[in-house]
């Protein structure tokens, strides 16, 4: 374990964030508790009660996150069952948070504000993307506090592989898309709404076709 607390890592923007990691990953649950409480309590907040929420839990949230993400890049490339379990763990965590905190909630933003049209809201869909958003967020946070004792911590270096650039193009617009789409629901709110929107049409164009580039043009 003492060798772990020194883990060198390579993805690590700060390695202060791995010597800390349970007073980070604390803050990051008691951000998504306090998140989920504040939005069953306060369903409609004043601006100024958003926003000062919004940027304190953030700061409580973000190096969590960010230490997920690092720890979420080192197992990626793993080979062995526990790893890429933890791994897909981590992947459906993230879909839940981001699909039930992120993508539906914006959804309604977005389609009110661009397009001036209130989609149905069911009053237990906003509890079930409260219930959602937290349990994304603690299957992404559970699955890191076990990735710790998971190696690989060593990383030597990688053989080039002459990937053809068909599939490097492929991969590309596939990364690609999904950021837009990511990024499309982050800023669909107010005046970015509409921009939002095509941001997500682009990004959903650009998956399938990147997607059918790597598999079959290789």
């Amino acid at each position: 374990m003492a060798q772990l607390e020194q883990l060198d890592h390579p993805w690590a923007i700060s390695n202060k964030l791995y010597d800390h990691w349970k007073l980070v990953l604390l803050f990051y649950f008691g951000a998504g508790i306090a998140h989920a409480v504040l939005s069953i309590f306060y369903p409609r907040p004043s601006f100024s009660l958003n926003l000062t929420a919004s940027l304190v839990l953030g700061l409580a949230f973000g190096p969590g996150f960010i230490y997920i993400l690092n720890e979420f890049a080192r197992l990626a490339d793993a080979h062995d069952a526990s790893p890429k379990k933890v791994v897909k763990i981590m992947i459906i965590g993230f879909a839940a948070f981001f699909g039930f905190g992120v993508a539906i909630p914006h959804s309604y933003t977005i389609a009110l504000d661009a397009f001036s049209v209130s989609l149905p809201w069911e009053p237990s869909l906003r509890f079930l993307l409260i219930t959602g958003d937290l349990a994304g967020k603690f299957a992404m946070g559970l699955a890191t506090v076990f990735a710790r004792n998971i190696g690989p911590h060593e990383f030597p270096p990688e053989p080039e592989e002459a990937n053809p650039k068909r599939v490097l193009l492929g991969e590309g617009l596939e990364g690609m898309g999904i950021g837009l789409i990511i990024l499309g629901f982050v800023i669909g709110i107010g005046v970015l709404a509409l921009a939002a929107f095509f941001l997500i049409v682009a990004g959903t164009m650009l998956v399938p076709i990147g997607y059918i580039i790597r598999q079959f043009w290789h």
